[in-house]
């Protein structure tokens, strides 16, 4: 059996989630992994390959490029594009990430009688342009009733997505455990005590928040791993600050490997009503990888991450209750060990290898 997955990131971009499940599904079944297709300006770092990353050896991917810009002709090309890759690469099943461009893929898998699964995991708002987040608000009601099952990532994606269709479900992000206990983690060179940050560093992240915290508190070291839209904006910003540590992109394993130099990590989302929705629809994958390296968490308090951290992750919603929360963890030794060994034994429940037989079931393999 082949699955097509027409995922929301290239191969060798930033880790997500189409990546993971191409990953985990490829151990069962082969897979046709499809890039988005990439415009001319690129405006989201998902589309810009960053490093080389090996392939499994039952994954065949698909590069797409082309020399439009985003815009209206842009996803008309996208809709005959992906029709034009689902029929040239005759998989048995479609997982697709996005319903933007997906319809008239869609309509050939129902005829065609092949399964269909959508993979709902982020809001409309997501979009840079109005008229794409106009369209993507028509595409997802549209893709969700009509597909043979939909996977929304979060609760407040998944209520959304019940009001079009019975046939979806709610499965949140992961993290593939048996690689992270691969990882071989990289030692520190000091003593000092150290916040870390793995992130793709958008305009979601609280800079701000972090750089007042970081200009207080000079005795303790701050470690921000990854790049992002706001990379050089933020290099600019922490330049003055010797107790900061700003690495780029840098590969999903190597990242994870910088886990073992933090004594505590951080989730700063912007607590900014600009981007109140979209996080709270936001499942996010840098927690259960924080567990996984049994580290504890503070975090800015959003729908999702409330209801999976509960009183595992210490919450704060202001740049002061972010500084007391860090100086309190970095005094009670005990504290941070408790709340490590509570993720560690908590983020069990989101193992990939537990997860991925839903998709699987799904698509029929």
């Amino acid at each position: 059996m082949r699955i097509a997955i027409f995922g929301h990131a290239v191969w060798g971009g930033v880790w997500g989630h189409s990546l993971e499940l191409a990953a985990q599904i490829s151990k069962h079944v082969e897979v046709t992994y499809i890039e988005p297709m990439v415009p001319r300006s690129p405006l989201t770092p998902g589309f810009k390959r960053i490093h080389k990353r090996s392939v499994p050896r039952s994954v065949r991917v698909v590069s797409r490029q082309t020399e439009l810009p985003f815009g209206s002709t842009y996803g008309i090309f996208l809709e005959l594009r992906n029709l034009f890759d689902l029929v040239r690469n005759r998989a048995d099943a479609v997982v697709s990430y996005y319903a933007l461009g997906m319809v008239f893929a869609l309509i050939y898998a129902k005829i065609s009688k092949r399964r269909f699964v959508f993979v709902c995991v982020d809001d409309p708002d997501v979009f840079h342009q109005r008229i794409a987040r106009i369209t993507a608000r028509i595409c997802i009601p549209l893709v969700s009733r009509f597909a043979n099952r939909t996977f929304a990532t979060s609760l407040k994606l998944f209520e959304q997505i019940q009001r079009f269709t019975k046939r979806v479900e709610y499965l949140t992000n992961g993290v593939d455990l048996g690689k992270i206990e691969t990882i071989e983690y990289q030692p520190r060179n000091h003593s000092q005590f150290t916040v870390g940050i793995v992130a793709s560093f958008g305009k979601w992240i609280d800079l701000d928040m972090i750089h007042g915290v970081a200009h207080d508190l000079k005795d303790i070291r701050f470690l921000l791993v990854g790049g992002g839209e706001c990379f050089d904006e933020m290099r600019k910003r922490f330049q003055e600050l010797t107790n900061v540590e700003i690495t780029g992109f840098l590969s999903h394993e190597e990242a994870m490997a910088r886990l073992s130099q933090m004594d505590l990590c951080l989730i700063p989302y912007r607590n900014d009503e600009r981007y109140r929705r979209r996080l709270n629809r936001v499942s996010p994958v840098k927690l259960f990888e924080y567990w996984a390296a049994g580290k504890p968490v503070i975090a800015t308090a959003f729908d999702e991450l409330k209801r999976i951290g509960k009183d595992i992750v210490v919450f704060v919603t202001n740049p002061n209750e972010l500084e007391t929360a860090i100086l309190e963890l970095k005094r009670d030794e005990g504290f941070r060990r408790l709340l490590g060994r509570k993720g560690k034994q908590e983020v069990r429940k989101y193992d990939w290898e537990t997860m991925v037989h839903r998709y699987l079931k799904a698509l029929g393999a």
